[in-house]
C-alpha cells in the first residue's frame, strides 16, 4: 500500500516552485498539518475485492493537506452542479468530509466502487486491482477532472497548479555526465509519488539512498556522448529537484528477478 507522508515541514514553502502564489491553488494554501486534534476517520466496507481502493481512499482521506483542503466550506471541483455528480473530486471531497465528519463505524464508497471505469477503463468491480495503480490513477482523473472544464485549455506551467500537483507534485532531476568529455545532459520531470526497490534496503532511508546513487554506464551499457557521437563511461543519477509537499512512497514488495515471491519484511 502507498505511504504519504509531509516532506516538508510546516510553515515550510519551497523557493522555486514557479506561479508559487498564482494559478489555480496557491503554494501557500497548502495547509501541511491538520487543523486541530482530529479523531481517525470511519472504516470502509469491503464491496467486493475493493481492499486496493478502499486503501487508497483511506490515505488519501488521512493526509492532511487533502482533507483539510476538502473539508472547507467550498467545492474544489470546477465542474458544475450536473457534471459533479460524475466527478472523481466532488466525489473524492465528499467522501472524505463523510468520513471524517460523521460518525458511522464504516462507509461504503459506493461512488468510487461504481465509477472504477472512471479512474481506469481497465478496472473492474469485483476484481482484484493493484492499489498504487489505483493511486495514481485516482490522482490522474482528480487532475484532469479538474483542468477539462477550464477554457481555454491552460497551458503546461498553469495546468501544474491544480490542487493535486500543489500537493502531490514533484520534480526529478536525470543527469548523465560523461567521462573525458565535457558535456552533461540534464533533465526534469514531474511526478506524483516514487517507486522504491526494497530488496536491499530496511529502511526508506536506504531505499532514497539506492534511488538517488549513482549508476556507472560502462562495458556493453557505454553511453553515446551527443557531443561527440562516440561510447563514453558515464555517470547517471536520479535525484528530488524539487520536493512535493506530501511524499507518496510505492515501496516494491514483488521480487520478479528472484524467485518472483512477495518480500513482507519490515521497512523502518
Amino acid at each position: 500500500m502507498p505511504s504519504m507522508v509531509p516532506s516538508k515541514t510546516a510553515g515550510q514553502a519551497s523557493t522555486h516552485r514557479p506561479l508559487a502564489d498564482k494559478g489555480f491553488f496557491c503554494e501557500s494554501n497548502v495547509q501541511l498539518t491538520w487543523s486541530g486534534p482530529r479523531k481517525a476517520g470511519a472504516g470502509l466496507v469491503n464491496l467486493g475485492n475493493t481492499c486496493f481502493m478502499n486503501s487508497v481512499l483511506q490515505c488519501l482521506t488521512h493526509t492532511a493537506p487533502l482533507a483539510e483542503l476538502c473539508l472547507r466550506d467550498v467545492d474544489v471541483s470546477s465542474s458544475s452542479d450536473i457534471q459533479q455528480q460524475l466527478d472523481p473530486i466532488a466525489a473524492t471531497q465528499a467522501h472524505i468530509k463523510r468520513a471524517l465528519t460523521v460518525a458511522h463505524s464504516a462507509l461504503q464508497p459506493k461512488w468510487h466502487a461504481r465509477n472504477l471505469k472512471a479512474i481506469n477503463r481497465r478496472f473492474r468491480l469485483g476484481r482484484q486491482e493493484d492499489a498504487h495503480e489505483y493511486l495514481r490513477c485516482v490522482l490522474d482523473a482528480m487532475h484532469e477532472s479538474f483542468l477539462k472544464h477550464i477554457k481555454p485549455k491552460p497551458p503546461p506551467e498553469l495546468a501544474a497548479t491544480t490542487f493535486v500537483q500543489r500537493i502531490f507534485g514533484g520534480k526529478l532531476r536525470s543527469q548523465i555526465i560523461c567521462e573525458g568529455v565535457d558535456y552533461t545532459s540534464s533533465t526534469i520531470d514531474p511526478f506524483l509519488d516514487l517507486s522504491l526497490e526494497i530488496n536491499k534496503a530496511n529502511s526508506l532511508a536506504k531505499a532514497l539512498q539506492h534511488f538517488t546513487a549513482a549508476e556507472v554506464l560502462d562495458g556493453d551499457n557505454r553511453y553515446r556522448c551527443p557531443k561527440n557521437s562516440k561510447l563514453v563511461r558515464a555517470h547517471k543519477r536520479i535525484s528530488i529537484d524539487e520536493a512535493p509537499n506530501v511524499l507518496t512512497v510505492h515501496l516494491k514488495r514483488f521480487d520478479f528477478f528472484g524467485r518472483g515471491h512477495k518480500l513482507s519484511k519490515k521497512v523502518e
